[in-house]
């Protein structure tokens, strides 16, 4: 927010430096996540191929969203950036609410229903494994 508020180039410079460190963070956590929430070799390595490529889609994007309509304060890219983050902020509390409200439902699986959702269930499907959260 500093950038859309400051006019100054150094604290401007100086902000996007620590939000791309802040972003960069980001990536070796979200393959963690991924590893440990997805069953099986082949299942996994696509996973972690689709995250990665996903995030790697900023590349294609930047130039797009930056233009050179907007120099020399884009402030059109940064709020669109400033939305992209919140709604990946957003979508991961959802995903923590559903891989936690998951965990709860199979922690509190009877005989009957444990024994009918082991049948056929493999990797992250079946009941005895419990979502990293």
């Amino acid at each position: 927010m500093i950038i859309l508020t400051n006019q100054n180039q150094a604290a401007t410079y100086i902000s996007i430096c620590i939000a791309h460190c802040g972003t960069l963070a980001a990536l070796p956590i979200l393959v963690a996540w991924v590893t440990n929430n997805v069953g099986g070799h082949t299942k996994r390595a696509v996973a972690v191929s689709f995250a990665t490529a996903v995030v790697q889609i900023g590349g294609v994007l930047v130039p797009q969203i930056y233009g050179e309509i907007d120099k020399p304060t884009y402030r059109q890219g940064y709020v669109i950036v400033s939305i992209l983050l919140g709604c990946t902020l957003i979508v991961t509390c959802i995903l923590r609410f559903c891989l936690a409200k998951e965990n709860h439902r199979r922690d509190h699986l009877s005989n009957e229903d444990y024994d009918r959702e082991v049948a056929g269930r493999t990797c992250d499907r079946h009941p005895d494994v419990r979502y990293m959260i």
